[in-house]
Formats: C-alpha cells, sequence, structure tokens
C-alpha cells in the first residue's frame, strides 16, 4: 500500500503541472487521470477511480475520433472498476464499448482485443451466464493462439477460463482437458513456486475430484497445498480450502484419519481442521 500512496503522489504532482501547462481538453490530460484512476483502483477506491476513469473519458470524447483506441482502453478501466464494484450490467456495458471501437480500430487477432473478450467473460462467468462466458473466452483463445507463442502465460489464462466454464456447465472431462493444458504451460514458463502454478493444480485436483478419480484429485490438491503453504500465511483462505477438500476426500474413502496427518507441518492448532470429518461437497 505505501508504493500506491508514493505512486499516487507523484502522478497528482505530474497532474498539477499539466493542468497548469496544457489546454483543459489535452489528451495528455486523459492519460494523466487515467494513470490516477489505474492506482486508485489497486488501492480499493473504486468511487475514486471510477471519477477518474470518467474525467479522461470526457476529455477523450473531446479531443479525440471516437473510434480512437486510446478511448477503448478509457473505456475498458471503467467496465474493470464497476466490474469489482459488482455492477455487473454497466461493466458489460463499457467492454461492449471497448471491443466496437477495438474491431473498427485494431488488426483482428490484436492482444488488446483478445484481452476484452476474456473481461466480458469473466463478467458473463460472474452473473452466471456460462455458455456466454465460454463463448468470449474461446473467442481470446482463438486471437492469442494466432498471434502469440504456443506457450505465452496468456493463452494458460485463457484454457484455464474456458476450463473453469466447462466446469460451471457440468463437462468435467473437457474443464480437466483444458486446466491440463494451462498447466502445460505454466510449468514450461514459470517458477515453480508461481501461485499460478498452485492454481493450476487446484483447478486439476476439483477435475479429477468431478470425475471420480479421488486419487489424482489428492495428489494435485496436495502440489497445489505445497505451493500455497510456501508463499501464504497458512490460514490464509485457499490453504484452508484445500484442506477442507483434502479432508472430504479421505472421508469419502473412508480413511479417517489420513488428513490429520499433514496438520503437524502447519503448526496450526487441530481445532482449526475439525470440520474436515463432517463437511460434505
Amino acid at each position: 500500500m505505501g508504493n500506491y500512496s508514493q505512486a499516487l503522489e507523484y502522478l497528482q504532482k505530474a497532474h498539477s503541472i499539466e493542468t497548469e501547462s496544457l489546454p483543459p481538453n489535452h489528451p495528455n490530460l486523459a492519460g494523466s487521470y487515467g494513470n490516477i484512476g489505474l492506482v486508485h483502483r489497486e488501492m480499493g477506491n473504486y468511487s475514486q477511480a471510477l471519477e477518474y476513469h470518467e474525467k479522461a473519458v470526457s476529455i477523450q470524447t473531446q479531443s479525440l475520433p471516437p473510434n480512437h483506441p486510446h478511448l477503448a482502453l478509457s473505456y475498458g478501466n471503467i467496465s474493470v472498476v464497476h466490474r469489482e464494484m459488482s455492477n455487473y450490467s454497466q461493466a458489460l456495458e463499457y467492454h461492449e464499448k471497448a471491443v466496437s471501437i477495438q474491431t473498427q480500430s485494431l488488426p483482428p487477432n490484436h492482444s488488446n482485443l483478445a484481452l476484452s473478450y476474456a473481461k466480458i467473460g469473466v463478467v458473463h462467468r460472474e452473473i452466471g451466464n456460462y455458455s456466454q462466458a465460454l463463448e468470449y473466452h474461446e473467442k481470446a483463445l482463438s486471437i492469442q493462439t494466432a498471434s502469440l507463442l504456443p506457450n505465452h502465460p496468456s493463452l494458460a489464462a485463457s484454457y484455464t477460463n474456458i476450463g473453469v466454464g466447462h466446469r460451471q456447465m457440468g463437462n468435467y472431462s473437457q474443464a480437466l482437458e483444458y486446466h491440463e493444458k494451462a498447466l502445460s504451460i505454466r510449468t514450461e514458463s514459470l517458477p515453480p513456486n508461481h501461485p499460478s502454478l498452485a492454481a493450476s493444480y487446484t483447478n486439476i485436483g476439483v477435475g479429477h475430484r468431478q470425475t471420480g478419480n479421488f486419487s489424482q484429485a489428492r495428489y494435485y490438491y496436495r502440489k497445489g497445498l505445497e505451493i500455497w503453504a510456501a508463499i501464504l500465511p497458512l490460514v490464509d483462505s485457499r490453504i484452508v480450502w484445500i484442506w477442507e477438500k483434502l479432508g472430504y476426500l479421505y472421508m469419502k474413502q473412508g480413511k479417517h484419519g489420513r488428513v490429520l496427518a499433514f496438520c503437524p507441518a502447519t503448526s496450526i492448532p487441530m481445532e482449526k481442521w475439525r470440520c474436515h470429518g463432517r463437511r460434505s461437497e
């Protein structure tokens, strides 16, 4: 948080100088407002972030052509803030404005267009429109496979999004296939303790659990747990979640005491894990 505060201080100083030396509708001022808005978003100050991104759009709509890529970026920034505030209809509205500009002003395989499709997919997923979410994530993937190297991290992110979409629609085998594709890229391109690797292992564990392969599910849950435990506080919700799923699997297979074997390494009081023996899926 300290770094964000310092960043905000310097950006506001620069903006103050620009407001004194530039015309009120100069595009550089819009960029300055946008940068301040981004920092506010990272700090969780969503109302302030929205205010600054809207100021940027106000300038850009007056000073730039209506299909300028910078205007699309500002619409995208507004949509992300609305999503963080759970204003999903507004988030979709601004994402679609951004895509409308990008499809006219960018090459068809441009990475910004893929990113916009992915963001629209995330919003649809969060409001339960799983088939639409899958459609947009597949559009993003189509662009990325045509424009990126085969082990690019953005491809892994799209494979993950598609895997989550299939899982939410009950297509567990397809979900597992896409999560394994994501893991293949991440094991080649990321450090061994990277959180995205832990997420992939966990997603694959979920896939195996949902297809009834409990021993494989345990294996991948434990792979994810090893990474999370190395980089997160041991009471982090992601670690607790995996403990609960491991406990459920052992209970499912009648191995009531096995989950307790892991607890000494965590140094967490056993009372915190009592839910393992009772919780159901």
